[in-house]
C-alpha cells in the first residue's frame, strides 16, 4: 500500500499579454491580461493498492487506486483585454515601461476544480510467454466559477484500457495497446458563456521492445493512431498518425545515452467550428505539429581514478517545420543544442556535486547534495 499527498500555495503578480493570430505581414493584435495578486492552493493525494495472486497457473499483478485534486484559485482585481499597441513578430519593438491600465477593466474572478478517480488494473501472466493487461478509471471533476451566469459544472466518464505483450524471445516483445483519455475542462468557457466540454481522446499503439547486454539498453519501435475531441470548440476533434523510436541506456561503463524520433506524416483537425458556425479548420494540418522531432542526449562520466566523479554531457532538439493557425503562415524548424559538466566528490558521508548546463547560448549553474548511510541515500535533486 502506498499513500502520497501534496500540497501548494501560491501567491502571485501576474502580468502578460495575449495576442491575436498573426496576419501574413507578421502584425498581431495584443492585450493586456493583469492579475496582481492572485492565489491559488492546490491539494493532491493518493492511495494505491497492489498485490500478486494465482489463479488457474495464471499470475496476476492487481492494481486498485484512488486519487483526488482540488484547486481554488482567487483573482481580485483582475485587469484584462486592454489592446496593447501594434506589434510585428518580424520587426519586434518591445514597449519601454509598464503599461497603465483602465481601473474600469478590473474585476473580481475566482474558481474551484475538484476531481477524483477510482481506478482498477490486472496484469497476467499467461502460458508462452504472453501477458495481457486490462483495466478502467472513473473520473469525476466538478468546476465553479463566478464569471457571468456560470455556477457548477459536473463531468464524468469511465475510460478503458488493454494491451497484450508477446516474448517471443529474451530480448525481444511484441506488443498492442488501447488506451481512453478524459481531460474536464469544466474551469474554462466559450465566447458565448458555456463551459466547454470534457476533452476526451482514444489511443491505439502497436510496436516492439528489444533489451540488449543484458538490459542495460533497450530501445522500442511503435505506431501510434491518436484521436482528440473537443479541442476548446464546441464539438472540434483531431487526429495524429506516425511511428515513434526511441532507445536509453548505457552503451559503454560510464557512457549513458537517451534518444528519440517521431515520424507524423498525418496530423489535421478532422471536426471544427468556425465563428461563423461554419467547417472552421477542418481538413487542415493541427497547429504546431511538426512531421519530424527528435532528440538525443549522451553522457560520459569518467570510470578512472586520476579522472572519476567528472561527467560531461551534450544532446541536441530538432524540430521541422510546423502549421501556425489556419495554416496562413509556417513556422521554421529549429535545434537547439545543450552542453553540461558535472564534479562530484565525496566528503565524509556526504556527496556534493557542482553541475554547469549552457542551454543554446543561456547558462546556468546547478547542484545538489546527498548523505549516504542508514538505509539508503537522502538525497536533494538539483535545482
Amino acid at each position: 500500500m502506498r499513500n502520497r499527498f501534496s500540497a501548494e500555495f501560491l501567491d502571485e503578480d501576474i502580468r502578460s499579454l495575449f495576442y491575436d493570430r498573426p496576419a501574413p505581414d507578421g502584425s498581431i493584435n495584443r492585450f493586456f491580461n493583469n492579475a496582481p495578486e492572485l492565489t491559488s492552493e492546490r491539494y493532491f493525494t493518493s492511495l494505491d493498492l497492489t498485490g500478486k495472486v494465482s489463479t488457474w497457473a495464471l499470475e496476476h499483478t492487481l492494481l486498485f487506486g484512488f486519487d483526488y485534486f482540488r484547486i481554488d484559485d482567487d483573482l481580485p482585481g483582475l485587469n484584462c483585454c486592454q489592446p496593447a499597441p501594434a506589434f510585428n513578430i518580424f520587426r519586434p519593438v518591445y514597449l519601454p515601461a509598464a503599461p497603465v491600465l483602465d481601473p474600469a477593466r478590473s474585476f473580481d474572478i475566482s474558481f474551484t476544480q475538484s476531481w477524483y478517480g477510482l481506478y482498477f488494473q490486472d496484469q497476467i501472466e499467461l502460458p508462452y510467454n504472453l501477458f495481457a493487461l486490462g483495466g478502467f478509471r472513473y473520473d469525476n471533476a466538478v468546476g465553479r466559477n463566478n464569471v457571468a451566469e456560470l455556477t457548477t459544472a459536473e463531468d464524468d466518464q469511465v475510460s478503458p484500457r488493454g494491451g497484450l505483450l508477446w516474448r517471443p524471445l529474451s530480448w525481444l516483445s511484441l506488443y498492442g495497446s488501447y488506451t481512453e483519455n478524459f481531460g474536464a475542462s469544466n474551469s474554462l468557457f466559450n465566447l458565448d458563456g458555456k463551459i466547454l466540454p470534457p476533452q476526451t481522446a482514444q489511443q491505439w499503439e502497436t510496436g516492439l521492445k528489444t533489451e540488449f547486454w543484458d538490459g542495460r539498453l533497450s530501445a522500442t519501435f511503435s505506431y501510434f493512431d491518436l484521436t482528440k475531441q473537443n479541442i476548446g470548440v464546441p464539438d472540434g476533434e483531431a487526429e495524429s498518425r506516425g511511428v515513434e523510436f526511441d532507445v536509453a541506456g548505457e552503451v559503454l561503463p560510464g557512457w549513458r545515452v537517451i534518444g528519440a524520433y517521431t515520424y507524423m506524416p498525418f496530423a489535421e483537425i478532422t471536426k471544427d467550428v468556425g465563428f461563423d458556425g461554419g467547417p472552421g479548420n477542418t481538413g487542415k494540418w493541427l497547429f504546431g505539429a511538426p512531421r519530424n522531432f527528435g532528440s538525443f542526449w549522451n553522457t560520459f562520466e569518467f570510470q578512472s581514478s586520476d579522472m572519476k566523479g567528472l561527467k560531461l554531457g551534450a544532446g541536441v532538439v530538432a524540430s521541422g517545420g510546423k502549421q501556425g493557425k489556419d495554416n496562413v503562415y509556417q513556422l521554421p524548424g529549429y535545434a537547439i543544442v545543450d552542453l553540461l559538466a558535472s564534479y562530484s566528490m565525496k566528503m565524509g558521508p556526504t556527496k556534493l556535486t557542482a553541475q554547469l548546463n549552457v542551454d543554446n547560448g543561456r547558462f546556468w549553474a546547478r547542484y545538489g547534495w546527498s548523505f549516504e548511510g542508514g538505509d539508503g541515500p537522502i538525497s536533494r535533486p538539483p535545482l
